[in-house]
């Protein structure tokens, strides 16, 4: 990575922007928007929520807090530039931490495996794969220096 900087220099801009704007969607509280909200209102509605509508309504009232903070980088940082603050004052309005962004990954893994448990589907789980490849990578890169 060193050696090739300029490929990689742009890498992780483009991880937390992409996650920002997923996360910040998922948890969008419009009624016109495919999220967590929209979807969890259809499956009370025919029904598909049986056994899981408490754990799932405190899920999502658990995220709230964070999801606010996320919203505020996609809103004024990220999808949008606001002309009013710097990038980097969008960040100090947002006070949002790595663990946080951790949080509310982790809160919405569990709000989707409650979704499809209801649904009779397979949950999921993280897996470190996506590391491990990367370290993978790395390694060999370094082999053919």
């Amino acid at each position: 990575m060193e050696e090739y900087g300029e490929f990689f220099r742009f890498a992780s801009h483009a991880y937390l922007v992409t996650y920002v704007v997923y996360v910040a969607g998922v948890f969008e509280t419009r009624r016109d928007t495919i999220s967590f909200d929209t979807l969890i209102r259809e499956m009370k509605a025919t029904g598909q929520l049986v056994g899981q509508g408490e754990a799932v309504s405190s899920l999502l009232s658990s995220a709230k807090p964070i999801a606010k903070k996320v919203a505020i980088l996609r809103n004024k940082a990220v999808a949008h530039r606001t002309i009013s603050m710097s990038y980097n004052d969008v960040f100090k309005l947002a006070d949002v931490t790595p663990g946080e962004l951790r949080d509310i990954t982790d809160i919405a893994l569990k709000i989707a495996n409650r979704l499809l448990l209801s649904c009779d589907l397979q949950d999921q789980e993280f897996t470190d794969l996506p590391r491990e490849d990367a370290v993978s990578m790395m390694t060999a890169l370094a082999r053919t220096r």
